[in-house]
């Protein structure tokens, strides 16, 4: 992930609150990238809460504070 793209990633907050109706799945879709080329490693679809928690956990893993 380059800079950019750690500025560019919203809050867990402002997800949640921009939702009117929560809704009870989510695609959990999970991608790397190798050099210019990005492609899908994992997708699942995953209860609501559990995506924010994953989404939460990955981005204090990516701070450095996981």
């Amino acid at each position: 992930m380059n800079e950019q793209d750690r500025n560019q990633r919203i809050p867990l907050s402002e997800i949640v609150n921009a939702i009117p109706i929560q809704p009870q799945y989510v695609l959990l879709i999970v991608t790397e990238k190798d050099g210019s080329r990005q492609r899908v490693v994992h997708c699942d679809l995953r209860e609501f809460g559990e995506a924010l928690a994953i989404y939460d956990g990955a981005n204090q893993y990516l701070r450095g504070e996981a």
